[in-house]
């Protein structure tokens, strides 16, 4: 098995949510605060400077999880000297890391590049990847069940900055669609464990939505979670 992935498909949110999902399997915990993570991401270009202090980083022995794990964000905004010196650490990974780029697709990148990596091409935007669904799915019942107090001792962890209370918005928001057309049109939903009314789940949608577009507007991120949360019924 390859020791990179690249994952290709779908939008740059979902993109990143699957390499997320990956680098939690591989790290055997959280990415958050953990010394075994390492994220790249820029809005513009990826310099060849950043990929040459990657090679120190995967080099080291994990501190505390199963492996080193980096996550190269939209891998396509490498400049080509960035590209070719990813290039040499692929050819010759060290066992103990695990590096996952996401693109919109293996043409982005160069050939020999794509070749070194395992491909994860998900499916059109329209289609739910069913890993983030079933993990939103866990969120959401803990949170239904969880008393006031509970639901203000969980705000930090899906508001510590404005990308990760956007990424659970979102997240959210998707279950919720999904949720709302199993109750609509499925006698059976799969996720019944989950007692919401369609009524309470278009309240819910209509708060993530209003959330979506505060957080974009810079609202503070904790604040805006710690209502959210405590709106959600119990």
């Amino acid at each position: 098995m390859l020791a990179s992935i690249l994952i290709t498909g779908g939008d740059a949110q979902k993109r990143q949510a699957k390499a997320l999902l990956k680098a939690t399997d591989f790290l055997g915990d959280k990415t958050e605060n953990n010394p075994d993570f390492f994220l790249i991401k820029e809005e513009t270009s990826i310099k060849i400077a950043q990929i040459r202090e990657l090679k120190g980083k995967v080099s080291l022995k994990p501190f505390s999880a199963k492996a080193i794990v980096v996550v190269i964000s939209e891998a396509d905004k490498m400049t080509l000297p960035a590209q070719n010196s990813l290039l040499k650490i692929l050819e010759e990974p060290p066992q103990s890391s695990r590096i996952i780029l996401t693109a919109p697709g293996p043409k982005t990148l160069l050939p020999t590049i794509v070749s070194r990596c395992q491909i994860i091409h998900l499916s059109d935007e329209t289609k739910i990847d069913q890993e983030i669904l079933n993990s939103q799915f866990s969120i959401l019942n803990s949170l239904l069940s969880a008393s006031p107090g509970q639901k203000i001792l969980l705000v930090e962890k899906y508001s510590r900055n404005q990308e990760q209370a956007l990424a659970f918005c979102q997240n959210q928001l998707l279950f919720l669609r999904e949720l709302l057309h199993q109750k609509t049109y499925n006698p059976k939903p799969i996720y019944h464990q989950i007692s919401l009314n369609i009524a309470q789940i278009a309240r819910m949608m209509r708060s993530l939505q209003k959330s979506l577009i505060l957080l974009k507007n810079n609202v503070n991120p904790r604040l805006l979670i710690e209502n959210l949360l405590i709106s959600y019924p119990n």
